[in-house]
């Protein structure tokens, strides 16, 4: 099927460049260095931004983690997941809002409890502090 065929050399080429990225990325000396630089900083100086933000395993099979560092603590952190055609799966509301630092797991079922299918998903990760608001968007693939 050309279709399927056309769509698995997409995901595969987006996974590759996901990969040569990831091989270059120490998960350990990113805690470490925010661990440092941002629990030493004032926090009332600091723009609320959301720095180094990835997800982990990317692909992933069966769960990912979503990893960002928060210049100053937030009082709202949420997680979307979309697919490429801008339809919202789901929602991860009260996702961790620390200063530095944060992680959330997903286990990659929708809103409504189903598995999603092999591809390519967007994500997007919004910290709100004070009425300001702060959003990213990142990619990932899920290939089982």
């Amino acid at each position: 099927n050309f279709s399927n065929e056309y769509t698995r050399s997409s995901l595969v080429k987006a996974v590759e460049s996901e990969v040569e990225f990831l091989s270059n990325f120490d998960v350990c000396n990113l805690i470490k260095n925010s661990e440092e630089q941002y629990t030493n900083s004032d926090e009332a100086d600091e723009e609320l931004d959301i720095i180094k933000f990835l997800n982990y395993p990317n692909p992933f099979a069966d769960s990912t983690y979503f990893t960002y560092i928060l210049t100053r603590g937030a009082d709202d952190v949420t997680i979307s997941i979309y697919t490429v055609s801008g339809r919202k799966i789901i929602r991860i509301d009260g996702a961790s809002a620390f200063k530095g630092y944060n992680e959330e797991l997903w286990i990659g079922y929708t809103q409504d409890g189903k598995r999603l299918a092999n591809g390519v998903y967007l994500y997007k990760i919004v910290a709100k502090l004070e009425g300001r608001k702060v959003e990213k968007v990142g990619k990932l693939g899920i290939l089982r």
